[in-house]
């Protein structure tokens, strides 16, 4: 199933997203909240040590998304990254201000 979604978005902008997605098996808050710092070309890692989660402002009903922590201490590591999404990753790194303004472009919290 995943291939056939990936090839369905073949050559859109956020195929880089959700390869990325995929590859590592990280949840949607966690994607949205990667930075490019957190990235390591040369190693082929990725660390994550923030996420992304809509809070709802009980004066004003207005819901936004935010960047925060993780919930759990065993969420935080550095994860190997396949070269193929390393590659991925330096192409659109100069495209991109961060993964989650390329997903989102309402929102820009992960911008550095």
């Amino acid at each position: 199933e995943q291939e056939t979604f990936l090839n369905s978005i073949k050559g859109n902008r956020e195929e880089v997203f959700y390869r990325l997605g995929f590859a590592l098996g990280l949840r949607l808050g966690e994607l949205l909240g990667l930075k490019w710092s957190r990235i390591d070309f040369k190693e082929c890692t990725i660390t994550i040590d923030t996420s992304v989660r809509r809070e709802k402002d009980i004066e004003t009903n207005i819901s936004s998304l935010i960047l925060t922590s993780l919930k759990t201490d065993s969420s935080y590591g550095t994860l190997y990254a396949p070269q193929f999404i390393i590659d991925d990753l330096k192409r659109c790194q100069g495209k991109i201000e961060s993964i989650y303004y390329e997903f989102n472009e309402k929102v820009k919290l992960c911008v550095e």
